[in-house]
């Protein structure tokens, strides 16, 4: 599943770990440079159907800031329940493909120690 309505404190309560056979991580930008993602998002916006046109530079960078925020609610979230949470505020691309990685193994993150693999983007709870 994909979307805000899903939160670490759901995974929680629908029973994530190995036991369950229920996988799940999160995925964010809360240290993203609003300006930087703002052209990110132009540039690979695909093509002139994408939603992001319908919004004016303005509208987008206030966008942005909430999603930061959220993304920052996230993260320390998922350090609450212990559930990985990948930044994606350095490279977006890096932090999906973490994600895919980590849900794609066999591998049940420890919340301790990552696998080399996921250490760029993932993080865990102290």
């Amino acid at each position: 599943m994909e979307g805000d309505v899903l939160l670490p404190k759901h995974v929680m309560e629908v029973g994530h770990g190995s036991h369950t056979g229920i996988k799940a991580c999160f995925i964010g930008y809360a240290d993203v440079e609003p300006a930087k993602k703002l052209r990110a998002i132009r540039h690979y916006a695909a093509g002139r159907t994408d939603w992001t046109h319908e919004l004016d530079d303005v509208c987008l960078l206030n966008l942005i800031g909430e999603l930061r925020t959220f993304s920052e609610y996230l993260r320390h979230e998922c350090c609450h329940y212990k559930v990985p949470y990948f930044d994606g505020s350095r490279c977006f691309a890096s932090a999906l493909r973490d994600a895919q990685s980590y849900l794609q193994s066999g591998a049940w993150l420890d919340h301790v120690h990552a696998p080399q693999s996921l250490q760029s983007s993932l993080s865990l709870p102290q």
